[in-house]
């Protein structure tokens, strides 16, 4: 065997038990969103996928640079940009953060 041909193999197999690890995830890591966002619901029984709109529109109206990054890392950048782009969307945070 060549020099290093088992660390490549090493890394291949750890970025495939991540990727993984990855596609299970089923919420974002909530313990860095503030519950108050969410005080009309539970957030511990959020269909997060269900609800990606309501979700992404909540945290980019009232959210911190963190939860945003959350948000961000959870349903990707394609998505988010997406959701928040969305005429109807850009209306209501221009309507929210009026003087």
């Amino acid at each position: 065997m060549e020099e290093g041909a088992l660390a490549v193999l090493q890394t291949y197999y750890d970025i495939e038990i991540q990727k993984l690890k990855d596609a299970t995830i089923t919420k974002p890591n909530i313990t860095r969103l503030r519950k108050s966002l969410f005080w009309d619901t539970d957030i511990d029984a959020i269909d997060w996928e269900k609800k990606s709109k309501a979700v992404i529109e909540r945290i980019f109206e009232r959210g911190n640079i963190t939860e945003k990054k959350v948000i961000i890392r959870f349903y990707g950048t394609p998505k988010v940009r997406s959701i928040i782009s969305n005429p109807s969307t850009k209306a209501k945070f221009t309507r929210s953060h009026k003087p």
